[in-house]
């Protein structure tokens, strides 16, 4: 059930665009505002038709302009949520999920839509409320809900969580993950927010100016120096896998074990010892030494190896190093981590590929959006 998509134009939006979703991988679409994120979603959906372009799901051609297929919308199974929720004001939350189940028997619908919106988690004495009724978290539930009352081949997520405030928005973020890779089909999401990015997907790829940059698996993506410019500068920085090694309770900490074996203090996290999580660490946090300061308030200090230099912007450096291996394979085993430091630290501590540096780490500089446990 993968979806492979491949657009190209010119005008009036230029797109030059070859991805595929696997099923189960929920792949971000992420850049700046006008580079054709939506558009692509609407071409996916059949709500735009790009001058050539070739679009298939579970082996099924929803577009070949060569061939003069264009699937329209209502034929290409696809649940697609909007940033407005797009809910219909005169229907109840129930109506508006059973009104997209026109697969099914009538006298199936609203059982159906029920079950649907309870797996949503919108209470049952909320299904007889119209959207005007409902917040703007559980409009949203209701949309997700209904996307998925087609039992579509591909979901669509267009910026779902734009217009809700950071309270609810930490509210969705882990049911959407649990939703979105439960569902089992493949999943686009478009964002311009990286903690969302960072909770939901399994895959990125970068959009500007139309154009893919980059693709691939998140962690490899985000902790590539070269694309930092697209990532975002304040943003840049290392994804890794982790996982849950231990709680302290008395210190509310949670100790977490990467690649390699090293132990990484951060705040205590609401996942369970052995989960799997995702966690972010921002280039700008990283301090490094070329020997172990044990004086000090900073509890992260991790041996490592560096793997890169590069010159940055103005007076800044970004130094590539990989920490946590084993001698002697530490830059090939270690888990990559990412370090701007000044042009000046570089040439005093005499900063180049093979050093032997220690990377320091406060653990409060790592906030609870920069840690995402894994669905799975």
């Amino acid at each position: 059930m993968a979806l492979h998509i491949r657009l190209r134009q010119n005008a009036p939006i230029p797109l030059e665009a070859s991805l595929s979703c696997r099923p189960g991988e929920v792949l971000a679409v992420f850049g700046p505002s006008g580079g054709g994120k939506t558009t692509l979603l609407r071409a996916i959906a059949g709500l735009f038709r790009p001058q050539e372009g070739l679009i298939s799901c579970n082996g099924k051609v929803w577009l070949d302009t060569d061939k003069g297929i264009c699937l329209p919308p209502q034929s290409r199974r696809i649940g697609f949520v909007f940033q407005n929720y797009a809910l219909f004001p005169h229907m109840t939350a129930l109506g508006n999920v059973a009104a997209a189940m026109g697969h099914l028997p009538s006298r199936q619908r609203h059982g159906e839509a029920r079950k649907l919106l309870t797996r949503a988690g919108l209470d049952e004495r909320l299904h007889p409320r119209k959207p005007a009724q409902l917040s703007g978290g559980q409009q949203q539930r209701v949309a997700i809900a209904r996307a998925l009352a087609r039992d579509p081949e591909a979901l669509l997520l267009d910026e779902p969580f734009s217009a809700l405030d950071a309270a609810l928005k930490k509210e969705l973020l882990p049911f959407v993950s649990r939703l979105a890779h439960e569902a089992g089909i493949p999943v686009i999401f478009v964002s311009h927010a990286m903690d969302e990015v960072l909770q939901l997907a399994d895959a990125i790829a970068i959009l500007n100016d139309g154009r893919v940059a980059a693709q691939g698996p998140l962690e490899d993506v985000l902790s590539d120096i070269r694309l930092k410019p697209l990532t975002g500068r304040y943003d840049a920085g290392a994804v890794m896998h982790a996982t849950i090694d231990g709680h302290d309770d008395k210190f509310k900490l949670t100790i977490l074990r990467l690649k390699g074996g090293a132990r990484l203090k951060v705040g205590q996290a609401q996942a369970p010892i052995g989960a799997e999580v995702r966690l972010r660490i921002h280039a700008r946090d990283v301090g490094l030494a070329l020997t172990p300061p044990w004086d000090i308030s900073i509890q992260n200090i991790l041996p490592g190896v560096v793997v890169d230099v590069q010159e940055s912007d103005g007076h800044l450096a970004d130094v590539l190093l990989h920490v946590g291996g084993t001698e002697p394979d530490a830059a090939n085993h270690g888990t990559p981590l990412w370090s701007q430091v000044t042009r000046y630290s570089v040439s005093q501590l005499g900063l180049k590929p093979g050093s032997r540096v220690y990377a320091l780490i406060k653990a409060i500089s790592i906030a609870r959006a920069d840690l995402a446990q894994i669905q799975r």
